[in-house]
Formats: C-alpha cells, sequence, structure tokens
C-alpha cells in the first residue's frame, strides 16, 4: 500500500518526477505509473493501486482536465475522502472540473520553478498529505522545517537518473547530430553503448518537451499489451494507439530492448509501421553489438519478414556519445564535494 498515488497527465511527467523527489525525500512511499509493467492488466494495477493508496494527489492543468484516466483516479480519491488537489501547469484562470471544483487546490507552480520549503502551497499539500496517511511531523510543517538530510553515496552516484551529478551534454556536436536524427521522425533509431552511457537520459533530454512514451524490454510480454499500454496512457483505443501518438508528436522508446524475447522483436517492430508511416519516431536503446543480432538481422542477409525488412531499412544506428575522462573527472569531483 502506497502513502500516495499520483494522478497525472504525461504532459506534465516532468513536474511529476520533482513532486516525487520531494516526497520520497519526506520518507512518504510514492506511486505513480513510472513502474508499470507493460501487460494485459494495466487499468487494473492502477485502479487497484489508487484505491490502495492511503492519498491520491491530483496534478491539475488543462491536460489532466480533459483526461478521463485522471478524472476517474480523483473520483476515487473524492469519493474515499482521502483526495488532495494541486495545480502544476494552466493558464490564468484555472477551475477544476465538477464535483473536484469544490475542493481546494494548492497551487505549487512557483515552488516547481524555485523548490522552497518556505513555499505556502507546497507546505500546505505536505500537511494535507501528513494528515491523510498519520505523519504528525508531516502534518505539523515540522519535517520541512528541519534541516536536509545529509546525502548518502547512493544518492549521489546514482544508478537512476542522476541528481546530484548530472552534466548536460547537450552542446556536443555528438548529442546534435543524434538529435537532428531523432527528431527527424519516419524511422527507428538504434541507440547504443555501453551500460551507464546515458543513452535513456540522452531521449530524455531530446524529448523533454514531447513526452515520449517509454517501456522497458523486461515489461513487454506481447505486442498486444505493448500497444495496450500506450492506448491506456493516451486514453484511445488500442487500433488508434499509434496514430495518436503520431498526432501527440510522442516518440515511442523501448529501453534495454535486448530484454524483449527474441520471437518477440520482430512482431514489436513490424507493428511500429502505422506509427512511422505518419513520421513517428521510435528509439530502440540496447547495449553494443546486439542490435543486430537481437533483430534477427545479420550483414547481407535479408530480414526473414519483407515488412521487418522495410522498416530495418528506414532504421540507423547511433552510439551514444562516450563519456571523456574530464566528464567523468567531474562527476567524481562534483560527487565527492557534495558528500563533504
Amino acid at each position: 500500500m502506497a502513502d500516495v498515488f499520483i494522478s497525472y497527465k504525461r504532459e506534465d511527467r516532468g513536474a511529476i518526477e520533482q513532486l516525487t523527489r520531494a516526497l520520497r525525500g519526506l520518507k512518504l512511499d510514492v506511486w505513480f505509473d513510472a513502474s508499470l509493467s507493460a501487460g494485459e492488466t494495466f487499468s487494473e494495477e492502477i485502479n487497484r493501486e489508487a484505491r490502495a493508496a492511503k492519498s491520491i494527489v491530483v496534478c491539475w492543468s488543462p491536460a489532466a482536465r480533459e483526461s478521463r484516466w485522471v478524472l476517474a483516479e480523483a473520483l476515487i480519491g473524492f469519493e474515499g475522502d482521502k483526495l488532495a488537489a494541486t495545480l502544476v501547469n494552466a493558464p490564468e484562470p484555472f477551475v477544476a472540473p465538477a464535483p473536484f471544483n469544490i475542493v481546494h487546490v494548492e497551487d505549487i507552480r512557483a515552488w516547481l520553478a524555485k523548490p522552497d520549503n518556505a513555499d505556502q502551497a507546497w507546505r500546505s499539500l505536505v500537511r494535507r498529505i501528513g494528515k491523510l496517511c498519520g505523519r504528525p511531523e508531516l502534518e505539523s510543517g515540522a519535517a520541512l522545517d528541519a534541516p536536509p538530510p545529509v546525502p548518502r553515496v547512493t544518492d549521489v552516484f546514482a544508478e537512476a537518473k542522476p541528481t546530484y551529478t548530472f552534466i548536460d551534454r547537450s552542446t556536443k556536436p555528438e548529442f546534435r547530430r543524434i538529435q537532428r536524427e531523432l527528431l527527424a521522425g519516419g524511422k527507428i533509431i538504434r541507440l547504443h553503448g555501453p551500460s551507464k552511457s546515458g543513452k535513456t537520459e540522452l531521449c530524455r533530454q531530446i524529448f523533454k518537451e514531447a513526452s515520449p512514451i517509454l517501456l522497458y524490454g523486461s515489461q513487454i510480454k506481447s505486442v498486444e499489451a505493448y500497444w495496450g499500454a500506450i492506448a491506456t496512457q493516451l486514453g484511445v483505443s488500442v487500433t488508434d494507439a499509434p496514430f495518436a501518438c503520431a498526432r501527440e508528436g510522442r516518440a515511442l522508446i523501448i529501453d534495454n530492448f535486448h530484454d524483449v524475447d527474441r520471437k518477440l522483436q520482430g512482431p514489436i517492430i513490424k507493428s511500429f509501421r502505422p506509427f512511422m508511416d505518419e513520421k513517428g519516431t521510435v528509439v530502440l536503446i540496447s547495449v553494443p553489438d546486439v542490435a543486430e543480432v537481437f533483430l534477427e538481422v545479420k550483414r547481407g542477409q535479408a530480414a526473414p519478414d519483407p515488412v521487418i525488412g522495410e522498416l530495418l531499412a528506414r532504421s540507423l544506428p547511433e552510439e551514444a556519445p562516450r563519456w571523456t575522462e574530464a566528464e567523468i573527472r567531474r562527476i567524481a569531483d562534483i560527487g565527492f564535494r557534495t558528500l563533504k
């Protein structure tokens, strides 16, 4: 059972990731759909987690207000008297849809732009969550007045997206070249590089304004489940999912594509055709030397399926920029100075 279930629309993903990190920093167990499996029970899993959570934080924005999934999740919180509402993105003025317009909404846009524990909207949101979760130190605001915790080694040198040691490599020529390819549309980009070379973060930087849909290879069990997961996220039918992705300019990213069952890789690639015909971009992320092996294409030989062969002809291999010695030294220097 999670302390907090976050309901949001994908256009607001950046704000939600920031909010999630802050809540987890207060030792709250936060659930949002980044950890979902791409299976047939996608919507059932969301429903189960929302009903079990101690609180539901609905993150309002113009996009969220139009999402039937956000409205359904917010209704679970409203009916269960465990709803906390916040505004993360909107022009002025913004009114939540009925019946949620009778629930006070904390406007945390200023806090998102410049996080500060003195921000009154942020403090009010934390107090509301603390009350729902039975956390008196949060309900009173005392936890926000405590000195920030000293970061641990595992926090500073994190395996996931770096918070303390992030280095912006967007000015590098290699980054800009890959950016041009990824934004051109109508292609499969086979992005490869050693583990921890920044492949996933590179994609996040390039597509940050377009809210890409990213799933992990180990989550994908069938073509139907893959597109079902995407359809659920977009609030459309499975049939319309490829076209909806293209209309919204969403890239489709499969991280660790080498973890997709080898027999399933060809059918997954084949299923991208309608999306690519609409100028959509697909990114298949893998470690080195597995791209062609796992696509079952050998140099000089035809692909086993003509459609797959056609799509592969529209694909490009790209290697993630390598870390330089100076960048690695800079990461170490930032990290160790943070730990002092």
